[in-house]
């Protein structure tokens, strides 16, 4: 999915049938003409890879791509046409992490279906590009990895290893040694992209993901809960008016708290003075956990002294180290217990994450949620389900942040058309159709593909911390205890469709924890995969190899 973090997850079932609505004609229309892909031509819709009820590929993915016009094998590309193109190969370069790091219990997520056990990213970059090579459209071109090790994750090693890789001349590079905390982060990345490697673009900074946050954030706090009292906060702060606070990334590339301020004053919201507070995030992970425990402490206090009821959380809960954490394990030391507001910053909002911060804190969180629920029948979510669709249940290795990258790398190349240049492919990847989640009226499928903007759409359910549920983890399943319960049956929001009035916050008779099944207007397919490992190709997975 068009994913804007590395757990962009959603869910779909195979095996289910509906129609789901395509990419408008207006959106087809942007990209047609990008690199000669022929999106949303007579030709492209006639593709036998095309369902013309929906526009886009027959692939068993909510988020699959707009069809293009076939093409026949031997037909010119243009040839060598950018950095890492010739008329037969696409380069990519893959930074990994050493494999003690690889296989550790904090990799991200990358699981071997067929042990069951964490498995090496070089086999879910592999095993994951499988799955859409067999279905996606690569103008005669085949994607080819070459795969450097990590040095290090402080600042020297991630400049080093970036001479290593800007030296191979890739078309595209992935980092991901940063989800197996083994390597790469932004430095490596915001080297990459300087140098311009084609396929690659500066990693997003703390300001520009949060931004549609913020903007989403001031609307449904400024409508629901201005001028209101803390009623769902501790005893110390339910009885009393509230008053806001924020905790935010601060630093050059941090979040600009004037687009939350702003937004927030046209519904008479304003934070107290004194009341918003910024934390650094240093550049080697391995310093940050230190450092955010380093500053919890008197940044809480200073909220404490302001007199703040309702602290809105902006602060993350990454791969590498748990901000909010830190944040409300303070909290609870000093005897304060406010109203946590949840605006989705990466990964509040999941709850295999939420279930490690002070519960007696997040016992009083709600807000924004942007991962779906969970659904307990079929795959738990869209990825999985994609990639067992191609390989089975019991074969390759998969990862949901590694697919993010290859799916990117994917939706660029297709939609670029044969003419594949840094220029094309940014531009199609630019001009991609959204789909899913309140684009299409989806509640456990999120929402991908959103064309860049000062502020993209970003759509959000409404949800509250109950931290007695057990079971899945919204989004990917793992169980534990502690779950958000989702609102309205987890409908999702885009900016200024918020509801005007306080929801039922708090109220499980009101709430839905997970799914027992996918709603029908979230259904795609089924798509047959043909000659594939399920339905009897030959293909070996790249850890038996």
């Amino acid at each position: 999915m068009a994913p804007r973090r590395w757990a962009a997850v959603a869910v779909v079932v195979v095996g289910a049938t509906a129609v789901v609505a395509g990419p408008s004609s207006q959106a087809l229309a942007a990209i047609a003409g990008a690199g000669g892909a022929g999106v949303g031509t007579k030709a492209a819709l006639g593709s036998p890879n095309c369902d013309q009820a929906t526009g886009k590929i027959k692939l068993q993915f909510y988020g699959a791509p707009p069809c293009v016009r076939p093409w026949t094998d031997g037909s010119d590309n243009g040839g060598a046409t950018a950095q890492g193109v010739t008329a037969k190969s696409i380069k990519v370069v893959v930074l990994v992490p050493p494999e003690d790091k690889d296989k550790s219990s904090t990799n991200g997520g990358i699981k071997n279906q067929a042990t069951g056990m964490n498995g090496l990213s070089k086999d879910a970059t592999l095993d994951e590009n499988a799955v859409l090579a067999h279905s996606y459209q690569t103008w005669g071109r085949t994607v080819e990895y070459q795969f450097v090790e990590a040095t290090g994750t402080d600042e020297a090693s991630q400049r080093a290893d970036a001479v290593t890789v800007k030296a191979m001349k890739p078309f595209a590079v992935f980092d991901t040694a940063q989800f197996a905390q083994g390597g790469g982060g932004p430095v490596f990345q915001q080297l990459i992209a300087n140098a311009g490697v084609p396929g690659n673009v500066p990693p997003m900074s703390a300001g520009d993901l949060l931004k549609p946050m913020e903007v989403n954030m001031a609307e449904w706090a400024g409508k629901e809960l201005v001028d209101g009292n803390a009623q769902f906060g501790g005893d110390d702060v339910k009885s009393k008016k509230r008053v806001f606070g924020v905790i935010y990334p601060g630093g050059s590339d941090g979040m600009d708290l004037g687009v939350f301020t702003k937004e927030f004053a046209k519904y008479g919201g304003k934070i107290a003075p004194g009341a918003a507070v910024s934390y650094s995030t240093p550049t080697d992970p391995a310093a940050q956990s230190a450092a955010f425990q380093d500053e919890a402490t008197p940044l809480i206090a200073k909220l404490k002294q302001a007199g703040v009821t309702s602290i809105v959380d902006f602060a993350g809960a990454g791969l590498v180290a748990n901000a909010t954490g830190s944040f409300t394990k303070a909290a609870t030391g000093q005897d304060y217990f406010p109203e946590w507001l949840v605006t989705g910053s990466p990964y509040n909002d999941l709850d295999f994450f939420a279930r490690s911060f002070d519960q007696q804190q997040w016992a009083h969180a709600f807000g924004q949620v942007w991962f779906t629920p969970y659904v307990a029948g079929g795959a738990s979510d869209a990825l999985t389900a994609l990639f067992q669709w191609y390989w089975g249940k019991n074969e390759g290795t998969h990862s949901p942040g590694i697919f993010s990258l290859v799916y990117r790398l994917y939706n660029g190349i297709m939609t670029a058309g044969p003419n594949l240049t840094r220029a094309t492919f940014n531009t199609a990847l630019a001009k991609f159709p959204a789909s899913g989640g309140a684009f299409q009226n989806m509640i456990t499928n999120l929402e991908t593909g959103i064309p860049p903007a000062p502020i993209p759409l970003r759509g959000t359910a409404l949800a509250w911390w109950n931290p007695k549920a057990s079971g899945g983890s919204n989004q990917i399943g793992i169980p534990g205890t502690g779950k958000y319960a989702y609102l309205n049956g987890g409908k999702r929001y885009l900016t200024g469709k918020y509801p005007a009035k306080l929801q039922p916050f708090f109220d499980s008779s009101k709430s839905v924890l997970q799914f027992d099944a996918i709603p029908a207007q979230d259904q795609v397919g089924p798509y047959p995969c043909d000659n594939c490992p399920t339905t009897g190709g030959g293909q070996a997975p790249s850890a038996s190899s």
